[in-house]
């Protein structure tokens, strides 16, 4: 069933932030602390659940629809978005959190 689709590809993506992603405040990229919490990897930036704070706080409403995928739970930014990779690069830059 598609259901089980759904489920197998969140539990895949929840498993790979495990092993390739950092949880992180939205300050640790450059946002508004109201952005909240959020996941890191090399070329993307991750939400668990709600993302209206990250939307409004951090500006990910302008997004291109392009570059943002919903996988059950998760709500994934790439990094082929300016937003989202400017985030990446003020976290890599920062020695203390990358």
């Amino acid at each position: 069933m598609l259901n089980d689709v759904i489920y197998d590809a969140e539990k895949a993506v929840a498993e790979y932030l495990q092993e390739n992603g950092a949880r992180v405040s939205a300050r640790e990229v450059g946002l508004d602390l109201r952005a909240g919490r959020l996941y890191v990897t090399e070329d993307a930036i991750v939400v668990q659940g709600h993302t209206g704070s990250l939307e409004y706080y951090g500006g990910f409403e302008y997004v291109d629809a392009d570059y943002k995928t919903q996988v059950g739970e998760y709500t994934i930014y790439y990094a082929d978005d300016e937003r989202v990779a400017g985030c990446l690069e003020i976290y890599n830059d920062n020695p203390q959190t990358a």
